[in-house]
């Protein structure tokens, strides 16, 4: 592991701070440079593998926050172009880490994205968590699974990575193929039972049934891996949404709903064959 990094030196008295890219770009020329002078490197797109993160921490990226860019540029340097607007507001580690992750998605080999990627995850982990969304604290666990060196780290991005997908697909289905319900809700459409292989539905869940799950969940984050403090923001922050998770849990101990009557359900069958 690298020693953390080193503080940057105070600004003499006196004197304003430089603005923040003028304080990123000796360290990372390529983001300020012209598209032409990218080479054909995927790594030479970013800071050199020792350079202090103690500056991406304190500069933040200019402009206004704006929604993701979700397409992929064939030049390295248009695409990092392109992320940055997401990023406005927040230090520049965050763009850094979003960057190095886009490298690292067209050569999981590259070196130079490897050592900074690692850097980041065990000198910056907690910054990071607190600096990027769920959107990209993904991504963190997506790489790791991808370039990981050990079991360990591979099994704890292995986590963040079964669970965001699991979360995105649940709420997917949902979204788009159940009708709007509100919530909470006052009645059970179906009788739940058996989903396959032996596995049953919770019903309406009790405290016992949450418990277990957050216990376990609280368990498993105290693993010893540089994930640790990505998994936990993951995780905090989809208990925190509306989600079918927290969904859930806010029905924790509430006495076991009604069926609704027949005639409802099958009025919203008839609704549902339709669409």
């Amino acid at each position: 592991m690298s020693d953390p990094a080193r503080p940057i030196p105070a600004e003499p008295a006196g004197r304003d701070p430089a603005p923040p890219a003028e304080t990123i770009r000796p360290l990372w020329p390529a983001l300020f440079a012209p598209t032409s002078a990218e080479s054909g490197e995927v790594g030479a797109v970013l800071p050199a593998p020792d350079v202090p993160l103690a500056a991406f921490l304190t500069a933040t990226v200019p402009g206004t926050p704006q929604p993701p860019w979700t397409r992929r540029a064939a030049r390295l340097h248009v695409h990092f172009q392109r992320l940055q607007p997401e990023f406005a507001g927040r230090p520049y580690l965050a763009l850094l880490c979003a960057c190095t992750i886009v490298c690292l998605r067209r050569d999981a080999g590259d070196q130079r994205a490897l050592t900074l990627f690692r850097r980041m995850l065990a000198e910056t982990g907690p910054e990071l968590a607190a600096a990027m969304n769920s959107r990209w604290l993904a991504s963190i666990c997506d790489t790791v699974v991808d370039t990981a060196d050990n079991d360990t780290d591979r099994a704890a991005g292995m986590i963040g990575s079964v669970f965001v997908s699991t979360l995105k697909l649940a709420e997917t289905e949902i979204r788009l193929y159940h009708s709007p319900r509100p919530w909470p809700p006052q009645a059970r459409l179906r009788a739940g039972g058996e989903i396959g292989d032996g596995l049953q539905t919770l019903f309406t869940p009790t405290s016992g049934d949450i418990d277990n799950i957050l216990t376990r969940i609280e368990r498993g984050l105290q693993i010893a891996s540089p994930l640790r403090p990505i998994l936990t923001a993951l995780f905090d922050r989809a208990l925190a949404q509306d989600s079918f998770l927290s969904r859930m849990i806010s029905l924790s101990g509430q006495a076991r709903l009604p069926m609704a009557p027949a005639e409802r359900v099958d009025r919203l069958r008839r609704i549902m064959t339709k669409l």
